[in-house]
Parts: structure tokens; C-alpha cells; sequence
């Protein structure tokens, strides 16, 4: 008898051990940490995703984040437009620290006042980002673009004061076949005013569909410039020629 009550209680004891071991497993747990670029600099505005869920939260203005996880077995994905998507296992960690790296297929293109992905574009689009701008040692913005998107035309004007003109559709008209320039979102006649140093890419609406944006200004094509703007952390950059 007492053999077989020491071997019930040995039982008893094993079904109350893996009891106890599900009931961890499930138990609800906090992850954090902080999302930064290769720089080190923190990315706010990046969406972590329980995979397979629709459990969301974002990173603050800090790279910081929080999300409640179930089960070591819970994937958190990180995406952010522009960046490569990485997907980690939690386990039984409670700090996940990620550096997201730049990818090729979420390229961002500035059209009209938004931002979207270049692959989810139906229209001709050129993008022209500042490292390709500085390889060219020259006076001004419209003559860095001279050969750096196909189908576009850059004619250099050799008379004092007259700045180089840019042809994005052909000649069109007998009068003006000068295209858009958007600014910061702001239109503008001419960029050659701005410091190439100052800016941070271009895009350019080649086809009809920009005018579902800017209207009839855009059927000689748009020119969206977008300049750089203020960062954490200092970098000087000195270029003579």
C-alpha cells in the first residue's frame, strides 16, 4: 500500500510539473528594445508585428518599442518603408535589440504629397539620390541630372545667366515646355537656386498620370525635390575641387 500511494503522488507530482510548465509557456510576457539604423541612429515609425496575428505597435521617437508576446515560439517581424523586413524569434528573451539595413525592392518615391513603394507604381518614375547628384562636379542641380534618368533631356545654354533646361516629355508646345518643380511639396520655377549639397533625392514623374496629381502644370512632366533635413549626431562633409 505504500508503495502505491508513493508511486500515485509521484504521479501526481509529474502531471502537476507539465501543468505548470504549459501554464508557462502561455504565460504573457513583455518583450522590448530598440530599433536603430546602421548608423546607430534610432528609426521611429517602425511597425513590429506578431507574425500571424494582428497584434501592432510602433517604435517612438526613441527607436523604442513594447508588445506583449504568448510562448517563446512568437515571431516578431520589423518593416519599415525603404528598409529590409527582418523576422526574429522571441524564445525567452525579454530585450531585442534590431539594426535594420537598406533594401532594393522597398524603394521609396516621393509622388505629389505622399510616400510610396516604387514597386507598387504603375507610371514611368526616375529617382536620382544625392550620392549620384555630388559624383558630378557642376554648377547647378539641372546640370547634375544630365544623363541620370533615361528619357530625359538636359540642354546646356551657353549665354551668361541662362540656366541649363530640362525636357521631360519631348516638346509639346511652341511656348513652354518646361516641367513642374515641386520643392518640399511646394511648386517652384526653378531649382538651380538650391545647393545640390542641400538635397536629398529626385523624383520624376515622367508620364501622363502625374496630372491626376498636379493637374494640367504636369504635362511637360515634375520634377519632386526633396531636401535633407536635420539629423541626431553631427557628420561634416568637406568637398573641394
Amino acid at each position: 500500500m505504500r508503495d502505491s500511494s508513493v508511486h500515485r503522488s509521484s504521479v501526481l507530482s509529474l502531471l502537476l510539473l507539465y501543468l505548470m510548465v504549459g501554464l508557462v509557456s502561455a504565460q504573457v510576457r513583455t518583450v522590448t528594445g530598440t530599433v536603430t539604423s546602421e548608423e546607430g541612429e534610432p528609426l521611429p515609425g517602425v511597425s513590429v508585428v506578431i507574425h500571424g496575428t494582428t497584434k501592432e505597435t510602433i517604435t517612438d521617437d526613441n527607436g523604442y518599442y513594447s508588445i506583449d508576446i504568448s510562448g517563446p515560439d512568437a515571431i516578431l517581424e520589423f518593416s519599415f518603408a525603404g528598409l529590409t523586413t527582418q523576422a526574429i524569434t522571441a524564445g525567452m528573451l525579454s530585450v531585442i535589440d534590431i539594426v535594420l539595413i537598406p533594401g532594393l525592392t522597398n524603394e521609396v518615391v516621393v509622388t505629389g504629397y505622399a510616400l510610396q513603394r516604387k514597386q507598387d507604381l504603375n507610371g514611368s518614375v526616375g529617382i536620382v539620390k544625392h550620392e549620384e547628384l555630388i559624383q558630378m562636379p557642376l554648377g547647378n542641380v539641372t546640370q547634375q541630372l544630365q544623363g541620370c534618368v533615361a528619357g530625359v533631356t538636359v540642354t546646356q545654354d551657353s549665354r551668361p545667366g541662362k540656366a541649363a533646361k530640362v525636357r521631360i516629355r519631348g516638346f509639346g508646345s511652341y511656348q513652354n515646355n518646361d516641367p513642374l518643380y515641386i520643392l518640399d511639396g511646394i511648386p517652384a520655377t526653378d531649382i538651380n537656386t538650391i545647393n545640390p549639397g542641400d538635397i536629398e533625392s529626385i523624383t520624376i514623374l515622367k508620364d501622363a498620370g502625374a496630372a491626376s496629381i498636379y493637374g494640367v502644370r504636369a504635362s511637360n512632366g515634375v520634377v519632386v525635390v526633396t531636401t535633407r533635413k536635420g539629423q541626431q549626431g553631427m557628420k561634416v562633409n568637406y568637398n573641394m575641387y
